[in-house]
């Protein structure tokens, strides 16, 4: 079987952390308990999530072992992003390309910065407060998604996984050059930003969490609730889009599309950072939507989604967007304890990260 091709388009950044008691008030100043740096950007922390939720965790040194579950069928994922020409961006490129990762379309930007991200994160409730800048991200245009060929390396990928933290017209052609080729479609769309009515119909799949289901559809934050997931999937579907999914944090996830809908309940977990646990969600989503469709199987949205909370429920064990990723082997071996705590199997470690 030939090899299955994912592409990600999408933001890269240098994550800054600053752990804390307690979260600053306004024009306070006090000093944090540690400091730490790793590598984020919802493109990159998708990508590495696809790439990990479809292939084993190395055991022999090497970037990654090829096979999804057992060998059955191999992903490549290819990431579309921009850094700047500095040295985090050339540390991001390489980090990537150690494992396992298409970094042919990363373009290296001279004269603006690579994306910079900080966070404050509350030591005991793990709340936080992000603040970001976009750099190199911007630097994409309609233009740059133009053609079929910009979406893939000579062959159209089996899924485009996209997000909203590059320039809007960039993603608008994405969409309309996808939907032509009739090349499906992953919509993550974070942070929510206007899309155009008549682009929903080139969306395969809609992954948002509660505040962008309700800021897409016209309700105050609080306002979507257990009584009206199933109406609100029901608007998105009615637009064109195939398949919704709406992430609800500690109460999982709903889904539905044209043949069934339902809810998956979230697994109990300790966390230590809830950071990228969305991003996790949408790639573990991805990897097996993309191998259900290699497999020729029925597409089963629900296996789809429990397998998608099961991987951001181990990523949010680990400080750090991209740290606490974990590989398909770990998302296989999950299992819940008598305390309703989720483990790995054992001799199975979620701590190996990208720490810069």
């Amino acid at each position: 079987m030939a090899k299955a091709n994912i592409t990600v388009i999408g933001s890269m950044n240098v994550d800054h952390f600053m752990i804390t008691d307690r979260l600053p008030d306004r024009g306070e100043c006090f000093i944090a308990n540690s400091y730490r740096k790793a590598l984020g950007g919802k493109g990159g922390n998708v990508a590495i999530a696809i790439h990990r939720g479809c292939h084993r965790r190395p055991t022999d040194g090497s970037d990654t072992a090829a096979g999804f579950y057992g060998d059955e069928l191999d992903i490549s994922v290819r990431l579309i992003g921009a850094v700047g020409n500095d040295d985090a961006g050339s540390l991001y490129k390489k980090t990537l390309e150690d494992n396992g990762l298409d970094t042919s379309g990363v373009r290296m930007v001279d004269g603006v910065p690579t994306g910079t991200c900080f966070a404050i994160i509350e030591e005991d409730s793990r709340d936080n407060r992000l603040l970001g800048v976009l750099g190199a991200n911007l630097t994409f245009s309609a233009d740059s998604f133009a053609r079929v060929e910009d979406l893939g390396t000579g062959v159209p990928p089996d899924l485009v996984v996209a997000q909203l933290e590059i320039n809007m017209e960039a993603i608008e052609q994405m969409l309309v050059t996808a939907g032509k080729a009739e090349i499906d479609v992953l919509m993550n769309p974070s942070p929510a930003n206007h899309i155009l009515l008549e682009l929903y119909r080139f969306i395969t799949h809609f992954v948002v969490n509660e505040t962008e289901a309700a800021i897409y559809s016209g309700l105050d934050v609080g306002e979507v609730q257990e009584s009206n997931w199933h109406d609100i999937a029901k608007a998105f579907l009615a637009e064109g889009v195939k398949n919704v999914v709406i992430t609800l944090g500690a109460a999982g996830a709903f889904y539905a599309n044209e043949r069934s809908s339902g809810h998956v309940p979230a697994f109990t977990v300790i966390p230590k950072d809830v950071t990228g646990a969305g991003d996790t969600f949408t790639g573990a989503y991805a990897s097996e939507y993309v191998r259900q469709k290699r497999m020729q199987e029925d597409w089963d949205i629900e296996k789809a989604v429990i397998r998608a909370c099961k991987a951001s429920a181990l990523t949010v064990c680990t400080l750090g967007a991209q740290e606490g990723i974990p590989w398909a082997n770990e998302i296989d071996g999950f299992t819940v304890n008598s305390d309703a705590i989720t483990t790995v199997e054992a001799g199975m470690s979620i701590q190996e990260g990208l720490t810069v």
